[in-house]
This record gives C-alpha cells, sequence and structure tokens, in this order.
C-alpha cells in the first residue's frame, strides 16, 4: 500500500477524533492504516506515527511497513507498555483516543500502572478521574470512541471495492460448486466443509465467520451453527457463507430447497426476495440506514410478514463481517458513497422453517449496485 494512501487514512481518522493521538491493537485497523498483518500497537499522532510489535514479527515488520511513514519498534511482549509511554511523552499527547472496540479494561490499567511506576502523567498524585465523555489520568485526558476508525474504515476505496468484488466472484463460484452436490444424506457439516474446502483451494485465505448450513426446521433459528443433522428430502437449506482475501470479507445468505417445495414456501419465499429488492432500490448516499430497514419491513408487512422478521436489515462489510453502517430500525447512521452493505431479510417460522436472502450492495451517489453475482431466484435441488 503507498504512503500517500496510508497518510490519507490516518488524516481522515485524525480528523474525525479531533487531532487526538488515537492508540489500537486491533488487527484489522493496523492492517487498514499501516498495512502490517502482524500483532502490535499503532499509535497515530499528528507529530508522528509509531508501529509496536514484538520480536517474532521484526522480519515481517519492516517488509510490510513503510518505514519512511511509521518508526518502528520491536520489543517483548513484557515490555510493551513501557514502550508506549515512551511513544505517547515522544509524541507529547495530551489527548489520546483508545479504540473502544480493541481495547479492554485490563490492558487501559496496566498502560496507566506503567506510567504510574515511572511517575509521569501525574498519576502519582491522582490516578483516574472520570469525566462526562473522558477519563483524566494525571493531565492527559483518555477517550475512548465508541465508532472510530470504524467511521473512516466504512468508506471503501476503489482498490478495496475491486478487492471485494473480486472475493465476491469466488465465493459466489464456490457456492455454485456446493450447490451441485448438496443432497439429502449428507450432512450440515459435510455441506459446509465442501464449501470452505473448495474457497480454499482456490485462493481464499480462510472464510469470514463460520458458514451456516440449517436445513428443515433448523432454519427457522438466524444463525443456526451447522450440525452432525443429517439433510432430508423435501426440506429448506439457508446458507449463509463469506471468505476472506487479502484482509477483506464477503457475506452472502441463499436460501435453497431440496426436493419440491409447497406453495406456501413458494410464495413465502417471493415475498422475501421482493422485500430485498424494495430496500436495495432506496439505497444511495444520503439516505438513513434505517429507512432501508423500515422499506424491507414495510413491505414484509404488507403480507402480515413483519413479525416474523426478527434482526436487522443488513451491515456494512470490510476488513471484518460487520462493520459500520448498521441497517436497523435504531440506526442512526447515513449512507454514504463508498459503502458496502448487505441487505438481508429473513423470516423465521419456529419449528418449521426459515428463509432469507442476502446481498451485497455498494453505494454509489445516485443509485446502489448489486454486487453479489448469484441468481436469487429459489434454486431447487
Amino acid at each position: 500500500m503507498n504512503a500517500e494512501k496510508l497518510r490519507k487514512r490516518i488524516d481522515n481518522l485524525l480528523i474525525k477524533v479531533g487531532g487526538k493521538t488515537f492508540i489500537t491493537s486491533k488487527p484489522e485497523n493496523i492492517l487498514y492504516f499501516s498495512g502490517f498483518t502482524g500483532d502490535g500497537i499503532l499509535v497515530l499522532g499528528y507529530k508522528s506515527l509509531h508501529i509496536i510489535t514484538y520480536d517474532m514479527f521484526e522480519e515481517q515488520v519492516y517488509k510490510e511497513v513503510d518505514g519512511s511513514v511509521f518508526n518502528i519498534h520491536i520489543t517483548k511482549k513484557d515490555k510493551t507498555n513501557s514502550l508506549l509511554v515512551d511513544v505517547l511523552l515522544e509524541n507529547e499527547s495530551e489527548e489520546i483516543c483508545i479504540s473502544s472496540q480493541d481495547t479492554t479494561v485490563g490492558s487501559f490499567v496496566s498502560v496507566i500502572e506503567a506510567a504510574k511506576d515511572r511517575k509521569i502523567f501525574g498519576v502519582n498524585k491522582k490516578l483516574i478521574s472520570l469525566r462526562e465523555d473522558h477519563f483524566a489520568v494525571g493531565g492527559i485526558k483518555i477517550y475512548f470512541p465508541e465508532t472510530c476508525p470504524l467511521a473512516v474504515r466504512a468508506v471503501k476505496d476503489r482498490e478495496e471495492i475491486e478487492i471485494i468484488k473480486r472475493n465476491l466472484l469466488l465465493s459466489d463460484e464456490s457456492f455454485l460448486y456446493t450447490l451441485r452436490i448438496v443432497k439429502p444424506g449428507m450432512t450440515e457439516i459435510e455441506v459446509a466443509a465442501e464449501f470452505e474446502y473448495y474457497s480454499r483451494k482456490k485462493g481464499a485465505e480462510g472464510v469470514s465467520f463460520p458458514t451456516i448450513v440449517a436445513s428443515g426446521p433448523m432454519s427457522s433459528m438466524p444463525h443456526a451453527t451447522a450440525s452432525s443433522r443429517v439433510i432430508g428430502n423435501n426440506e429448506p437449506i439457508v446458507m449463509d457463507f463469506g471468505i476472506k482475501l487479502d484482509g477483506y470479507c464477503t457475506d452472502t445468505t441463499r436460501t435453497i430447497f431440496v426436493g419440491k417445495p409447497d406453495n406456501r414456501f413458494v410464495e413465502t419465499y417471493k415475498v422475501v426476495l421482493d422485500a430485498m429488492n424494495e430496500g436495495i432500490a432506496v439505497i444511495k448516499e444520503g439516505v438513513k440506514a434505517s429507512d432501508v430497514d423500515s422499506k424491507v419491513r414495510g413491505y414484509l408487512a404488507k403480507y402480515s410478514l413483519d413479525k416474523y422478521f426478527i434482526h436487522g436489515t443488513g451491515h456494512g462489510v470490510g476488513l471484518e463481517v460487520h462493520e459500520l453502517p448498521t441497517l436497523n430500525a435504531s440506526s442512526n447512521d447515513v449512507l454514504k458513497e463508498g459503502m458496502i452493505v448487505t441487505v438481508e431479510p429473513g423470516v423465521y417460522f419456529k419449528n418449521e422453517f426459515g428463509i432469507r436472502i442476502e446481498n451485497m450492495v455498494l453505494v454509489n451517489k445516485n443509485s446502489s449496485e448489486v454486487l453479489t453475482t448469484l441468481p436469487t431466484d429459489l434454486l431447487v435441488v
């Protein structure tokens, strides 16, 4: 990744946090802002940029990280907190943001203790005082923003979009391969394994999440795990799947039917499909994420199916399979050009069956683009 692109991402983040020094140890954040695929801590400030990592990653970090952009520090794990304090002092950090998604209370306290032992930050006088929106640690203010850097990562650049499009082609191909071999007598675990093996054989780094294969009455549970249940004849399978390559995830769901579906199932499937398309049709820059959810629920309500829709309509996808924005009734997110989201309505009839259909969608300025290439018609095997 070139230095100009990294610097732009970092500048966007520092603007969002008001110029405060930002600290993160979350692997996805480290990859996004530095290109480093190993473990460590990233310290981003206007004065200087730092990566702290461990001796086992020394060769890797010097290969992956531009030393003209980042100060690279190699240390033992038990020396990490002391080195972090040194870096913060060098950066003259008076206000610090620590990513709330990846920092535990324990690790936060251990850094404070490292500072206390060396009698800096004034913490020997007063350790921590809680303010309305931050902790005061001596003369240092420490904030835990909920959405940064997820808000920066939510909008994808052209390179990220092309990577996700390519990954979707591999995911879709792996699903179609699996579809050709699904038959009664296979277990759910066997079906999941076929998808995962094929995708890995074709180059995937792994799966975005454990593949969901939920057959028969198990399909009425949105997040059922693939089990040893034997797939029977004349029953549905909800398959939720995704792959990961070059760090980026995909997420797709298809409901297939083994045997001959009855009229109720076929008609319900069509309503769910139409609800998904209704939601996709309103996606463009400036639309409230909650309005997409409302559009989908409103369509299902016309057929008295909204009460069986028991989760949100969708979410962002990127380095993690669940990112901003969140498409549900309580979301305050607003769609921006470059976001990639899922639209995944589903209906679930307890102990009977479930139906879910999910596409990935790119938000454009005046419209949207469906990135998933799989057919959406009911697939019967």
